[in-house]
């Protein structure tokens, strides 16, 4: 988003018309009133979020004589993945994060499908004036703030060890990341890591429940991946994992093999194929190319979408620039070629390419980009869903959660795994029911 896209939405958001005369104005921590009046403020506002670890910014549109007539919010952090990755959390659970992060209370004097209005709990005591009212559009189902005052003019409060809305669908969307990168974390873990970043107590209920997310339904999305043996034995583990409504990953086949090699794909691939036919689905799969997999996959699932992961793809790009230039040349490299992997139209994708090959030199991208085909990873391109993900992080945590078992002989390691996974479903099936 630019300057100008920014005016263009609250033009159109507010129904303003071309006469309407409006200015913007938002405030910082060392400021209370900056202007933003075109792209070089635009720009600062963000460079203004980055310093002080903004997670947004609100931006206030005053109108005519300067009375403030509504406010939006802008997303400092540019990083698609996460914003694509997650589900929108509705404005109520934001609300509650808002509040627990700033260290205050309120109530809803009004919340119903249409509209929700938030004002501060000291309202009645203090008179205090901070109050939030937002609509639900009709067309869309969208919140949008219609009025927004952040002034608290009350006493505050104390600062307790817990919150009144610190319940455990907020603590789970808190700690969703790192529980995520680490499915091994026990809800005493959990209590300690959420207390130290950010100064509230949790319960061990509260954080068990967090943790534990009630099994539905698997999406129709296979991450594919190979993982070498700990044990005296090596080898190589391929598996296919799931992930399920709730985010979290689904063990669906498992194979013990000496290498990665495209005889092995195959001979998993063929049985992969067994299984999922009766069941009527497209597919898609997510992987890292590895060794002998893009061959066996075009011959066993030919016309499966296939997405390559960008985490990989980020990498290997990294590694054409090794010793030819600096970690500043390279991190600028990498952040243009997000924006063209997230590219969501092709006008969008050929625009960013043209940065990314005047950053990173036209003949090292070309030769790069010719290796990937552009369908298998820019989103513009890719013909299948991929419900939002980019990357093959649900493989790598399925890698880290049998870490242990990888050290074990062959028969051992497979064997113990189907108990932990046994086990692992038995406690979803449990929490799903309750």
């Amino acid at each position: 988003m630019n300057y100008s896209d920014l005016i263009q939405s609250i033009r159109k958001r507010f129904k303003f018309s071309s006469n309407d005369s409006f200015h913007l104005e938002y405030s910082s921590p060392t400021c209370s009133s900056v202007y933003l009046d075109n792209e070089y403020d635009f720009k600062m506002l963000f460079c203004c979020a980055k310093i002080y670890h903004m997670d947004n910014v609100v931006v206030t549109v005053v109108k005519d004589v300067g009375k403030s007539c509504s406010s939006t919010s802008v997303v400092v952090d540019d990083c698609a993945e996460m914003i694509d990755e997650n589900d929108y959390l509705d404005f109520r659970d934001k609300l509650r994060k808002f509040a627990i992060q700033s260290g205050f209370h309120y109530v809803l004097s009004r919340n119903d499908s249409i509209y929700v209005n938030a004002v501060c709990a000291n309202r009645d005591v203090d008179h205090c004036g901070w109050e939030v009212l937002v609509s639900v559009a009709s067309i869309n189902q969208y919140f949008y703030i219609t009025r927004f005052n952040n002034v608290h003019t009350c006493r505050g409060m104390i600062r307790n060890r817990s919150h009144r809305q610190l319940g455990s669908k907020i603590v789970r969307t808190c700690i969703e990341s790192t529980v995520c990168l680490n499915l091994g974390l026990k809800p005493r873990e959990i209590m300690r890591n959420f207390k130290s970043i950010y100064g509230y107590e949790i319960s061990y209920k509260v954080a068990s429940r967090a943790q534990k997310k009630g099994f539905k339904f698997s999406l129709p999305v296979l991450y594919v991946d190979g993982a070498f043996g700990k044990s005296k034995y090596k080898g190589q583990i391929l598996a296919a994992t799931g992930r399920n409504g709730n985010k979290g990953f689904f063990p669906l086949a498992l194979c013990f093999c000496d290498s990665e090699t495209e005889e092995n794909w195959l001979f998993f691939f063929k049985n992969l194929k067994a299984l999922l036919e009766p069941q009527g689905r497209i597919i898609t799969f997510i992987s890292d190319r590895g060794v002998g997999l893009l061959k066996a996959f075009d011959l066993i699932f030919p016309g499966n979408p296939h997405l390559y992961c960008y985490h990989h793809l980020r990498y290997n790009l990294s590694r054409k620039y090794k010793n030819k230039g600096g970690e500043i040349v390279v991190a600028d490299v990498l952040q243009k070629f997000f924006k063209v992997a997230y590219a969501s139209t092709e006008k969008s994708f050929y625009f960013h390419l043209k940065n990314l090959r005047d950053e990173g030199g036209a003949a090292t991208i070309d030769e790069f980009i010719r290796e990937i085909p552009l369908e298998h990873w820019c989103r513009a391109f890719f013909k299948g869903c991929r419900y939002g993900i980019m990357a093959n992080g649900i493989a790598e945590s399925f890698n880290n959660w049998i870490v242990v078992e990888r050290s074990l002989p062959p028969f051992a390691m497979l064997d113990q795994t189907r108990m932990k996974e046994m086990k692992m479903m038995s406690e979803r099936s449990v929490e799903s029911k309750s």
